[in-house]
Order: structure tokens, then C-alpha cells, then sequence
């Protein structure tokens, strides 16, 4: 039986076996030998990265699995993270929206899509890139730190982009502000209102 029958899967006989343990205990009872692990040491290294949620040799190492296990070894940092990044996107939907519904002309519009784009690429270059796993293979890097990082890059990078700058500096407000950070939010808040006065009258829609 041994030599020739596979052997049951240990999630049937153990729900909660599923997924790494499994896969490293069937890894072990292969019928082929390089198949297996070479030694005992190697299959005792995996059982010590499946106990400290790093991924295991016995799965393959795609991208999803990878980052599924530093979702798991880092789990408050990461929704953190992706709350940040769902207060942006709420803010950027709500910015877009609101001049959609208060634009009549096609150069209102446009104005919205050019400052949306611009956003969008702060996000993607400055932003979320510090969430990739590789980029900060320790996971150390924590979300507020992550806006500490963008956040400085802002006046210089749109230093001539008046309006642009505006809506990143009240997003960025608007994060901080959810993550309990009021003083930088605070900071961030009154960089864009004063951005917006010194483009548009006091009773202007925008200004307001």
C-alpha cells in the first residue's frame, strides 16, 4: 500500500490541515524520491516557516501566495494600508463626481479628468508602490509612514500644478485624518484650502 496506493488527503481527515500543512506533509510522502524533501532538516525548515506564516517550499511560490503570506505575517499593517488607500480613492470618486455634477461645459470636465489623472499617477509612483512586498521585503515599512514618504514629494513634484496639488494636499488630509494623524491632517487640510484662495474669489464653488 505504501509503495503503490496515494495516500489520503490530510484535510479529510483534518479540516483545518488544509492549505501548508498539507501540502508539506504530502510533500514528505511522495512516492518518488526527488520528490520529497532531500533531508530531514529541509522538511523540519518548512514546518518552522509554515509555524511562522512564510511561505513553504512545498507550495509553489506564485505571486498570490506570496503576498497572501505577507498579508498574514503583517495583517494590521496591510489593512491599515488598504484602508488608506480606500479613503483616497473615496476621496478621488468624490472629487471626480462632484465636478461631473457641477460641470455643464466640456473644459470643466476636462480640468476634472486632467487633475483625477495626475492623481492617479501620484498614487500609483509615490503611493501604493511602497505596498509592494518586494519593494519593502522586511515589512517594516508601516502606512503612516508610507504618507509621510508621498506627502513630501507633493509640493515639489506639482510645484507648478496649482489645482492638482490642491486636490492631492485634501486627500492626503482627508487619510490622515482617518488614521487619527489630526495634526498632519490639519496641515495638509490648510495647504489645499490656501492653494484654492489664492486661485479662485473667496464665493467661487471651488474656493468654497
Amino acid at each position: 500500500v505504501i509503495s503503490d496506493a496515494n495516500p489520503q488527503r490530510l484535510s479529510q481527515v483534518e479540516r483545518r490541515a488544509a492549505g501548508d500543512l498539507e501540502a508539506i506533509i504530502h510533500k514528505a510522502l511522495e512516492k518518488e524520491a526527488d520528490r520529497r524533501y532531500p533531508t530531514a532538516g529541509e522538511l523540519a525548515a518548512d514546518l518552522k516557516r509554515f509555524l511562522a506564516n512564510e511561505p513553504v517550499v512545498a507550495r509553489p511560490p506564485t505571486l498570490a501566495y506570496q503576498i497572501s503570506k505577507f498579508s498574514k505575517r503583517h495583517r494590521l499593517a496591510v489593512m491599515a494600508m488598504l484602508a488608506a488607500c480606500l479613503a483616497v480613492v473615496i476621496g478621488i470618486a468624490g472629487l471626480i463626481r462632484g465636478g461631473i455634477i457641477a460641470a455643464n461645459e466640456r473644459s470643466e470636465a476636462q480640468r476634472q479628468y486632467r487633475i483625477a489623472q495626475a492623481i492617479n499617477g501620484f498614487l500609483n509612483d509615490d503611493l501604493l508602490a511602497l505596498a509592494d512586498p518586494l519593494a519593502e521585503p522586511n515589512g517594516d515599512l508601516t502606512v503612516k509612514e508610507a504618507l509621510d514618504r508621498a506627502s513630501r514629494s507633493v509640493a515639489s513634484r506639482f510645484a507648478k500644478r496649482d489645482e492638482v496639488r490642491a486636490a492631492i494636499e485634501a486627500t492626503l488630509g482627508r487619510t490622515y485624518m482617518a488614521l487619527g494623524e489630526y495634526a498632519k491632517a490639519e496641515h495638509h487640510l490648510t495647504e489645499a484650502e490656501s492653494i484654492l484662495h489664492s486661485i479662485y474669489e473667496t464665493d467661487d464653488p471651488h474656493a468654497l
